[in-house]
């Protein structure tokens, strides 16, 4: 099964919500290791984030730096 990948570019500062938009044919994960860069889940922040085919928006929460 082949798989394509769409690099996007977000723009944002500390405190940004912003929404990440793509559709996926299968299966997917997010992971960040940026410690300021968290999905919003359910109203929880998470460092990864999964879900199944189709249309996907995914919330992506910025803090400061350190993590805070």
């Amino acid at each position: 099964q082949a798989y394509r990948y769409r690099q996007q570019t977000v723009n944002c500062v500390y405190g940004d919500t912003k929404e990440l938009n793509f559709e996926a044919n299968a299966n997917w994960q997010l992971t960040s290791s940026a410690t300021w860069c968290r999905f919003m889940n359910d109203g929880h922040e998470d460092y990864s984030l999964s879900g199944t085919a189709g249309k996907q928006t995914v919330t992506l929460k910025i803090t400061d730096l350190e993590g805070g």
